[in-house]
């Protein structure tokens, strides 16, 4: 069996966005911030800087 990492990662299908995926993007998690909205307020408190 898989750790749920790697299940979750096939899932989404995170490796289109990786070096060599299908998306032709360089997303590999490295010098990178990012910010989910699910939809709601933001909340003010909340700096991703």
């Amino acid at each position: 069996m898989q750790p749920i990492t790697v299940r979750v990662a096939i899932t989404t299908r995170a490796n289109t966005v990786n070096t060599g995926g299908v998306a032709g993007l360089d997303l590999n998690g490295e010098n990178m911030i990012a910010g989910v909205w699910d939809g709601g307020l933001v909340r003010e408190s909340h700096n991703l800087t």
